[in-house]
């Protein structure tokens, strides 16, 4: 069988101007190969840059993070495709851990992981660890104090911590210039038991912006929860690649198990001063995993 290498790049993308504070995971790029069925990989990841930000502490939860992509053809074909992409947790200090999922491409119904990226952001001991499971190393990143903000009383204060991952909005950083951008209010609703509040995001592209004979709009819906500071739905629709859906279910308002947040004995702590890579998959005798 022929190798294929499929490349991508996950992105963190919020809404620019909103009340989110980010705490970037550092992810740069992914790398997965596929040689004669056997699949493997690699994460690079930027050490240095990342910012602390102040932990929401007394907001435990865990719950798991679940991608819908649907998507109609010219000839009429319709595609649907749901998994799990990430696990999320956090405990009353502030702490968190995120488990994201990788798949390989092109995306299939019916389709194994291949990889789990683990995450901790320690706001309390300021570091972020990103976890080797193959090697048993933690690369640990010193979290950088971000600019103090002045509150509406004048003292001091930080931005609180969250988990960005479920977030998939267009950036409004990233809109050329010349394409419309409109925000409404949706409202309140209940999400698995909690008020969240809503915000349309129209983006038009203009007729021949882009070759296109006449306006393109593409419209997200974000439904955010400033209790737990966690987006719980999002729901993006682009003409050219269909809808995608990230959804927060069984979501569980408990206290997580402390080890998740815990460096386990047998990893060695390795501090990282620029970019790394942390390998992943099924490595074999011609070194597929580098």
């Amino acid at each position: 069988m022929k190798s294929s290498r499929l490349f991508f790049c996950i992105a963190i993308i919020l809404l620019s101007g909103s009340a989110l504070a980010q705490t970037d995971t550092g992810i740069r790029s992914v790398e997965i190969t596929n040689r004669a069925g056997v699949v493997a990989g690699s994460v690079t990841l930027r050490g240095p840059g990342l910012q602390l930000m102040r932990p929401l502490a007394g907001e435990p939860y865990s719950a798991e993070q679940v991608s819908q992509h649907s998507q109609t053809l010219t000839d009429g074909t319709h595609i649907q495709q749901k998994r799990m992409v990430a696990r999320m947790y956090r405990d009353s200090e502030g702490r968190t851990r995120t488990e994201r999922i990788f798949y390989p491409l092109p995306r299939k119904a019916k389709q194994e992981a291949v990889a789990t990226l683990v995450h901790i952001y320690d706001p309390i001991a300021g570091y972020a660890y990103t976890l080797d499971l193959q090697r048993h190393i933690a690369h640990r990143i010193a979290m950088e104090l971000p600019p103090v903000k002045a509150s509406v009383n004048g003292a001091p204060g930080r931005a609180r911590a969250h988990n960005p991952e479920h977030v998939e909005i267009p950036s409004l950083s990233k809109v050329r210039q010349g394409h419309e951008v409109n925000s409404e209010s949706l409202g309140t609703k209940m999400i698995e038991g909690v008020s969240v509040e809503g915000t349309r995001i129209t983006i038009t592209t203009p007729a021949g912006a882009e070759g296109n004979d006449r306006p393109m709009q593409r419209v997200c819906d974000r439904w955010h929860s400033e209790e737990l500071n966690l987006t719980l739905l999002s729901n993006c629709s682009d003409p050219r690649s269909g809808r995608m859906v990230l959804r927060l279910s069984n979501l569980n308002r408990g206290e997580p198990d402390p080890s998740l947040f815990e460096i386990p004995p047998d990893y060695t702590i390795v501090d990282e001063k620029d970019k790394f890579t942390v390998p992943f998959g099924q490595p074999d005798a011609a070194g597929a995993v580098p």
